[in-house]
């Protein structure tokens, strides 16, 4: 295809775009967060020491009109629904292997107010076809875009549902590719994204989120950053993977980017979502052995907090009154 036939076929696919939001992401960008805290290398590092292996799985949500919300996810953003109980409302929604990454139940009252919550749930793609694909899609159907970004470690696209509940799908960039400082943490950018060439790479063979599409992080906004830090560090025992900052904190486990991000942008001293409030209902992660855990068990225990335990799996609330699901 030559430069003046690619020009205008990415003018064409650009025309879908909303004009104020083609290269903007909404959220505050990771390099315009407060100023890092002054910590030590020795701080630095034990902020940097696992003691699980946690990864996230999916996420629940409760809404207004779950069935209605349930067909936004499969029929624009291209889920297949795995499991529905339509008496109960519930809708069960993942990708080809039938995999849940999402499930859908009814909430007892709207959210009105600011509280802590969803900040995103982000979906990782494996394949740049599908993800052209499916970000094709939902330009030609007019998806409500929030912005296009690259993260230097990803590329990524933003986008709200029906009910207010955003939501992240990416690519990840070749690790070698990713910037580290000199403490170890994983460099992050919010330069902008032309999704040109992923649209040029859209495929019919497509067909919805194909079996490699899973979780890949969760974003949360929380009302105190030191307590997520010490939540999400402390008792459940993942890594700090990007530089702490007054606002923002992100973990992970190995060596990968990010697996959660929490920010207080919004949600500072907000209160926690009453139980079966529009929104979250609850993220969900995957333990990677009996020891991890045995490990979150001894660090709740020892806090004193509170959380209910069965064959399959533990569930808590977070420092911010989050449900946290922590299966077995």
């Amino acid at each position: 295809m030559t430069h003046i036939r690619r020009r205008l076929l990415s003018l064409v696919l650009l025309s879908f775009l909303p004009i104020t939001h083609v290269f903007a992401q909404t959220s505050v960008p990771f390099a315009h967060a407060s100023t890092v805290l002054d910590l030590s290398a020795e701080e630095h590092a034990q902020r940097q020491a696992q003691e699980t292996a946690l990864t996230p799985v999916g996420y629940q949500l409760n809404a207004m009109k779950p069935s209605i919300l349930a067909d936004f996810y499969i029929h624009l953003l291209g889920m297949h629904l795995v499991e529905a109980d339509e008496a109960a409302d519930y809708y069960a929604l993942g990708n080809a292997a039938g995999e849940i990454l999402l499930e859908i139940s009814p909430a007892t009252a709207p959210k009105t107010s600011q509280t802590s919550g969803l900040y995103h749930g982000a979906f990782l793609f494996d394949s740049e076809v599908e993800f052209g694909t499916t970000l094709a899609h939902l330009l030609e159907n007019k998806a409500p875009m929030h912005g296009y970004s690259d993260h230097g470690f990803s590329k990524a696209a933003y986008l709200g549902d029906i009910e207010g509940n955003s939501i992240e799908i990416y690519l990840d960039t070749p690790t070698g590719s990713w910037q580290i400082d000199e403490f170890g943490y994983t460099q992050g950018g919010n330069e902008a994204l032309d999704i040109t060439p992923y649209l040029l790479q859209r495929s019919q063979d497509v067909t919805g989120f194909g079996e490699g599409v899973r979780m890949g992080h969760f974003h949360l906004s929380v009302n105190n950053i030191e307590e997520s830090e010490w939540f999400y560090g402390e008792v459940l025992g993942l890594a700090q993977s990007s530089a702490p900052t007054s606002d923002t904190a992100f973990f992970a486990t190995g060596d990968y980017h990010h697996y959660l991000g929490t920010n207080s942008w919004t949600s500072e001293h907000a209160p926690a979502p009453s139980a079966g409030l529009q929104g979250l209902r609850a993220t969900i992660w995957q333990a990677s052995s009996s020891d991890d855990i045995a490990y979150i068990m001894e660090q709740l225990d020892a806090g004193d907090i509170s959380y209910e335990e069965n064959d399959q799996e533990l569930s808590l609330l977070d420092n911010s009154g989050l449900s946290v699901i922590i299966r077995k």
